[in-house]
């Protein structure tokens, strides 16, 4: 998403593909694309692809901490107030959304007093989960760019914790199958807990290793170019076939579900970071359209709202299986493009 070049001196257009294509694999992640015909069973179209599209989320949080200048205080704050606009403002429409449309939100268990549950599931959602299955990115990119700009220069120091961080969050993601049932510090199993709130698919956990990855690439970025072409795209594929092979790995022995990112998920969206530093491009048509992959990732939860509430008919239908992903991406691009050319409004979409 565009937040990634807003302080930065040159943009690297390669980034801006990518970025298009993580957008448009985010999609595919909440459509589960085929899986109402292949059954998302192993191997199966909708399975591959979910798994593919992990590196995306990571991808923009690793770029962001490339690109920002963590230094230039005012900017950040300036940036951060955008990205919170943003945030409210579009869970202001998704509310509004739900409430008339009998679209329920998930009510999280803290706590077996009804009423203290109520007003901790409103905090939860507000500044952790998002008040919409994609907006929780905006707040943890928030969290992670306060913390990475705090210790900024504690390289060191700055790369523990997130590579602890991440281990943490690791196991609240496919690693939480392997505990025994008994294991609980709230009023329901911790598994249970962990995977109903998304615990560990937040700013602390995920996004800010993520960008605090990113902002030390780009402190070491002469040595890391240096880097050659073809074992950097051997390692690419490496690590996409790793992370396959992760996740099956986890669900034949442990009965696990897929997961949000996995052991080699970091280590995947960096290289990918990597190859593009060495490929900067040149501004194209195809680089220009990547600048709406805020919009794509903002406006297709409206489209899939659009038709699961008015045509819910076809999502029965075989064809409908293939074709509603592509129908999503193509409804949510053009919107983001006409919305890109209204003024005010487009700030909402082009961050």
């Amino acid at each position: 998403m565009n937040i990634v070049h807003e302080t930065t001196t040159s943009r690297n257009y390669t980034i801006d593909i990518i970025k298009l294509i993580a957008a448009f694999f985010v999609v595919c992640i909440h459509t589960k694309t085929t899986s109402a015909v292949d059954g998302f069973e192993q191997g199966s179209f909708s399975f591959v692809i979910d798994n593919i599209a992990r590196f995306a989320v990571p991808f923009f949080f690793v770029a962001s901490g490339f690109l920002i200048d963590f230094g230039n205080y005012k900017k950040l704050l300036i940036r951060i107030g955008k990205v919170i606009v943003i945030y409210a403002t579009w869970s202001l429409l998704f509310i509004y959304i739900r409430q008339h449309n009998g679209l329920n939100y998930p009510v999280f268990q803290f706590t077996d007093d009804t009423a203290l549950n109520d007003k901790l599931n409103v905090w939860y959602k507000i500044l952790f989960y998002g008040y919409e299955r994609h907006l929780w990115f905006f707040i943890a990119y928030v969290i992670a760019a306060l913390i990475v700009a705090f210790l900024r220069r504690k390289q060191w120091l700055l790369l523990t914790l997130a590579l602890l961080l991440y281990t943490l969050g690791l196991t609240g993601q496919q690693f939480r199958f392997g505990y025994p049932e008994h294991v609980s510090f709230l009023p329901m199993p911790t598994s249970d807990w962990l995977r109903e709130t998304y615990f560990t698919r937040s700013g602390l956990f995920f996004a800010f290793p993520c960008m605090a990855l990113g902002h030390i690439i780009r402190k070491q970025e002469y040595r890391i170019k240096e880097i050659s072409t073809i074992p950097l795209s051997v390692l690419i594929a490496a690590l996409f076939i790793l992370q396959y092979y992760e996740c099956v790995w986890m669900i034949n022995n442990y009965d696990a579900t897929t997961a949000d990112y996995y052991i080699s998920t970091l280590l995947l969206s960096s290289s990918i970071l990597v190859l593009a530093m060495r490929y900067p491009g040149q501004s194209s048509v195809l680089s220009t359209t990547g600048k709406l992959s805020g919009g794509v990732y903002l406006i297709h939860p409206l489209f899939m709202y659009f038709f699961l509430v008015n045509y819910k008919e076809l999502f029965g239908q075989e064809w409908w299986a293939y074709a509603f992903t592509p129908i999503l991406i193509m409804l949510s691009l053009l919107s983001a493009f006409i919305i890109s050319k209204i003024p005010f409004v487009r700030k909402l979409i082009m961050m």
